[in-house]
């Protein structure tokens, strides 16, 4: 009707600027993605399997020596790692000591000897979770260059993971990537374990290469080595590599963080 008042029109919501849904999508992966900075390792792993024992199924593990050398010991060193080997056992980390330090001043000590006696003293601080005090004496033990390869490679797996543990990134990566090189076998944590040294130098390309590896090695890869690799992924902005991955997240660790991850991907 001429001359008739309007109705007001309802009021509309703002248009959203531009980018707007983009930035709320990569808000919600960014919050949602797992940090590098909160990868660790853990103290299990830290003391690797040839350094532990057990004295009855209620005693808790112990860090202890193992395996065999190239050339053996003298019977005078034997000995004397022998009683190390006990008081290690009983956690009498400093008596140990005490009986190392003994045998290290004896005369003519050969190479040999003295590896090994350098390689228990540095249990005796690893047992006790004592890992920069421990670490110079496995790096002397196999500057000697005299133990055997099995031994002197578990020994180096051992100190990569303590560089690990440590924070001590760079010297992992190198120890790590000299393991691997070096190992008939390696492990895939050995690779996951490289990503992470990598990763927190933020040589990003190298870590996610790495990451890649342990993953596609594992029958049932690790929720932890998923989340890593998912974090380089996102931070090279290769989403379509991050499907595969959630979807198996979802599948296996069914969480809401990873439900949320795959609808904003």
């Amino acid at each position: 009707m001429v001359g008739a008042k309007k109705e007001p029109a309802a009021p509309r919501s703002p248009e959203p600027p531009p980018g707007t849904a983009r930035m709320r999508i990569t808000a919600i992966l960014t919050s949602l993605i797992f940090l590098t900075v909160g990868v660790s390792i853990p103290v299990s792993d830290v003391l690797a399997a040839d350094e532990r024992s057990t004295r009855s199924s209620r005693d808790k593990k112990k860090a202890r020596p193992t395996g065999r050398m190239s050339k053996s010991p003298s019977k005078k060193t034997g000995k004397k790692l022998q009683e190390a080997l006990e008081l290690i056992n009983e956690e009498r980390y400093a008596d140990a000591r005490t009986i190392l330090d003994q045998a290290l001043r004896a005369k003519n000590l050969r190479p040999i000897d003295t590896a090994s006696l350098k390689r228990f003293y540095g249990f005796t601080y690893t047992g006790n979770e004592q890992y920069l005090e421990g670490i110079p004496y496995f790096e002397e033990a196999l500057a000697l260059n005299v133990l055997s390869p099995k031994v002197s490679l578990d020994l180096q797996f051992n100190l990569a993971q303590l560089y690990m543990a440590t924070e001590q990134f760079e010297k992992a990566s190198d120890t790590l990537q000299s393991w691997i090189a070096t190992s008939e076998f390696p492990e895939a944590r050995a690779h996951y374990y490289l990503a992470v040294a990598l990763t927190q130098q933020d040589r990003i390309d190298e870590a996610l290469g790495q990451a890649k590896i342990a993953v596609d090695m594992s029958e049932r890869p690790k929720e932890a080595w998923m989340r890593l690799l998912l974090n380089l992924y996102f931070q090279k902005q290769m989403y379509a590599d991050m499907l595969p991955l959630l979807r198996y997240l979802v599948k296996y660790h069914p969480k809401k963080v990873y439900w949320s991850q795959l609808s904003a991907v």
